[in-house]
């Protein structure tokens, strides 16, 4: 899938959110079939969301409220009041996000991997700063677990998708996702490039 988001002056420079999207689009994962593991398939040796299986998890409503209330980029006087160019470039890579999904027909599993690789490409991994909302994370252009899952949370609902953070402390504390497909709940790892989904086969918590 070779595809371009750039504007359509050839001559333009691409802004930061059409070089996010034009970056993700080609990712070899959108053109692929999508990876459906079942949960048991995890084991100690496969990264953050490792023996989910036997564990159940919370959804932190805190980092919800953060992601959900941003939903209209509204920010309710915060951040993106602030600063404009924030608000900006998070209205701009939602309009593609969503432009791309339905131009190029996307199902629900592609479109969760193209929100969370727009999560990856916008920011980078750092240290614990607070709670932030969608806006405060974009400003800072990084953060840790909490953080890529609050961002993609985001980007999944802007796209029609549920979606819910998700926590656990097997090995240590840790945030990732839980997205519905089909009626059915996996979890993601947003921090990762692979773009698979495991398979909820248990009762989770709220």
């Amino acid at each position: 899938m070779v595809l371009s988001l750039t504007a359509m002056n050839a001559h333009a420079k691409p802004s930061a959110a059409e070089n996010i999207l034009n970056s993700c689009i080609n990712e070899p994962q959108l053109s692929a079939e999508c990876k459906y593991l079942p949960a048991s398939s995890l084991n100690a040796s496969e990264g953050p969301i490792a023996a989910t299986a036997e564990k159940a998890f919370w959804t932190p409503l805190k980092m919800l409220s953060l992601a959900l209330e941003s939903v209209g980029v509204g920010d309710r006087g915060g951040e993106c009041a602030r600063n404009g160019k924030t608000q900006f470039d998070l209205e701009s890579i939602t309009s593609l996000l969503q432009h791309a999904k339905i131009t190029h027909k996307m199902s629900d599993c592609q479109a969760a991997c193209l929100a969370i690789c727009a999560t990856r490409k916008a920011i980078s991994f750092d240290s614990w700063r607070g709670w932030k909302t969608p806006c405060t994370i974009m400003t800072d252009a990084v953060g840790i677990c909490s953080d890529f899952s609050t961002l993609s949370v985001f980007f999944l609902t802007r796209l029609g998708l549920q979606a819910w953070p998700a926590y656990y402390t097997m090995t240590g504390p840790h945030n990732f996702l839980r997205v519905k497909l089909n009626s059915k709940e996996y979890f993601m790892e947003p921090q990762s490039s692979a773009c698979e989904f495991f398979e909820a086969t248990y009762q989770t918590g709220r």
